[in-house]
């Protein structure tokens, strides 16, 4: 979870970084972005993540609902921030126009998006939490080994396999 972190810390300050260049990017569509627009992409961000991860989840393809809404919380933590410094950029200018605030209302509707996937399909993510991590042995799952042995320590669980022969310095492997 700390490597998600950092990777939610780039994605914001890559954003920031690229907000001017990105400003310039919107103001170059053809044809030029009108109001409209900008209320229609807020609306298409937010509706399209839930469609997106719905159809993952309707196949049953939990992984596939977990890994995707990682992925579009870091793009929109990035067109979020990015929006902010393009309007940043713009209010400087005092050039407030449509395509100043693309990438805010694309952000904002991916945030949307991600939160309502998110109460959707928390079940999901519950089930990765509790059981999915000790089964593909990423990280051990804590409460598998309570009860099994009163005098069991958390130094002597393995990160690989669940046994060891001591401490989780000096594993066996199997």
């Amino acid at each position: 979870m700390r490597f998600f972190r950092v990777f939610l810390a780039i994605a914001a300050l890559g954003g920031l970084v690229s907000g001017p260049w990105a400003l310039d990017a919107a103001a170059a569509s053809n044809p030029p972005l009108h109001w409209q627009d900008i209320s229609l992409m807020f609306v298409g961000c937010a509706a399209s993540l839930p469609l997106i991860l719905g159809l993952q989840a309707a196949l049953g393809n939990d992984k596939a609902v977990r890994v995707g809404w990682h992925f579009f919380l870091l793009g929109a933590v990035n067109f979020f921030s990015t929006g902010i410094s393009a309007a940043g950029v713009a209010l400087a200018s005092a050039a407030i126009s449509p395509h100043s605030l693309l990438f805010l209302a694309m952000g904002s509707g991916l945030l949307v998006g991600v939160a309502v996937s998110r109460v959707l399909f928390g079940s999901k993510f519950a089930k990765a939490y509790t059981a999915g991590y000790g089964q593909d042995r990423t990280f051990p799952v804590v409460s598998q080994y309570i009860g099994r042995d009163p005098s069991w320590k958390l130094s002597t669980l393995s990160l690989t396999d669940g046994s060891c022969c001591g401490t989780a310095t000096t594993c066996c492997s199997t």
